[in-house]
């Protein structure tokens, strides 16, 4: 009897032993996941065509927010805003000139030989009535009387030609003439406005701190618009990205704490699982995991909250949940 309640109790306690050792394992599976650091990069590039004047920064150098990253040869760009602000000013003149109307002394020449003319009109009129009645009575001849006639006739149009300047002068330019000119010199200011926009933006500012991934260019080259220049990583934004099986999906949750392990630090960093993806994909082959790749798994995504500069793209971690 004792060897039976003897044998009972081993085969218990194994049995014990067997359901502890499993469930702890299945514990581990679910808190423990494998990914690869990962933060967010920019591509900087210029708005316009230019030549690369400097690019102080080279592949794997860090900077600090506002450092220079690029520039481009500024020349044509000062001289065609030169060129511009001395085509704004002449047309302002004109437009001075136009605004202000004629001058008094062109007025009055204006008026005096609008007078001279209808002197000469008068003239040649009193004249032409003359030879009119003379040439109706027959005592003078047709030619004298033609002659006198094609004298009134260009006297009357010099006159007419004369008043009509007299009255321009007087009324000044065209409102038409005016608003013509002010709509010239607003393109011109428009035209160096943009230039002088593309002046300040020939330069490439870091937009924080960060780290050059890659550089595409050298100076004197020539390039287009949006052509990359840099790649850069930005510094403090950095997370991991993770998979996690269906059926370990429930072991974690959006804003749950996490803690991240790498070889190049003996510290866990902190996070917070930021996102986790409602759909299903294969997993990817670069991605470690201890257990037999499922046919499906889910991405998420742990924010890091205390990066450090020993964060690499693409280094693999280990997550584990507080």
């Amino acid at each position: 009897m004792k060897k039976i309640v003897l044998l009972l109790v081993i085969v218990l306690s194994a049995f014990g032993l067997y359901v502890y050792q499993n469930n702890s394992d299945s514990s581990e599976q679910q808190s423990t996941f494998y990914g690869n650091i990962e933060n967010r990069t920019q591509k900087l590039s210029f708005r316009f065509l230019g030549t690369i004047k400097t690019v102080p920064k080279d592949e794997g150098e860090q900077f600090s927010k506002g450092d220079v990253l690029a520039t481009l040869d500024t020349t044509p760009l000062l001289y065609a805003i030169e060129q511009l602000q001395a085509q704004i000013e002449s047309e302002t003149s004109i437009l001075n000139k136009l605004q202000s109307g004629y001058r008094k002394e062109d007025i009055a020449q204006a008026k005096a030989a609008m007078q001279e003319a209808k002197a000469l009109l008068d003239g040649a009129k009193d004249t032409y009535t003359r030879q009119k009645q003379l040439y109706k009575t027959k005592t003078t001849a047709e030619q004298t009387y033609i002659q006198t006639k094609t004298a009134y006739e260009k006297a009357q149009a010099a006159y007419n030609k004369a008043a009509s300047s007299y009255k321009l002068l007087q009324n000044g330019y065209q409102k038409e003439d005016i608003l013509a000119q002010e709509k010239k010199i607003a393109a011109l200011k428009l035209q160096k406005k943009t230039l002088e926009y593309n002046l300040k933006e020939s330069t490439i500012y870091a937009p924080t701190d960060g780290t050059v991934l890659s550089r595409y260019v050298e100076p004197n080259s020539v390039i287009v618009a949006a052509q990359t220049i840099l790649e850069i990583a930005l510094q403090n934004e950095y997370w991991v990205r993770a998979y996690i099986s269906e059926a370990e999906l429930g072991a974690i949750k959006q804003g749950q704490k996490m803690l991240v392990y790498s070889d190049a630090r003996d510290e866990p960093y902190e996070g917070y699982v930021g996102f986790i993806s409602p759909i299903a994909e294969f997993t990817p082959k670069n991605i470690e995991t201890p257990q037999l790749r499922p046919d499906l798994v889910y991405r998420f995504r742990v924010i890091i909250t205390n990066p450090t500069a020993q964060l690499k793209q693409g280094l693999p971690v280990t997550i584990k949940r507080l």
